[in-house]
């Protein structure tokens, strides 16, 4: 908000990027976040992407009351119920 100038480390150590690569080992990286993206629940991705684009412009108490409702749907779903018990039976696995 200053203005000030600062370098990609910088700016991964406050957090406000994930990673700073060089070049060369860009085209690596976005590979290996699209293998792991696609080794997701494609319905859980597709339910968050939906819930932070309905949520950006929600004052505070309407977005946590879509958080509440869409998290008790998804909980209360086949593959909601399916993930707890997988981590309930290994939570090592989600680690």
């Amino acid at each position: 908000m200053l203005g000030l100038k600062i370098t990609a480390k910088e700016a991964k150590e406050m957090g406000l990027i994930n990673d700073a690569l060089p070049d060369d080992k860009l085209d690596e990286h976005v590979m290996n976040v699209i293998n792991q993206l696609k080794s997701k629940n494609l319905k859980a991705l597709a339910f968050i992407k939906k819930s932070v684009n309905t949520i950006f412009d929600a004052t505070l108490s309407s977005g946590l009351d879509y958080e509440r409702r869409m998290f008790i749907e998804q909980i209360t779903s086949d593959s909601g119920r399916k993930g707890i018990d997988e981590y309930l039976k290994d939570p090592s696995k989600f680690i």
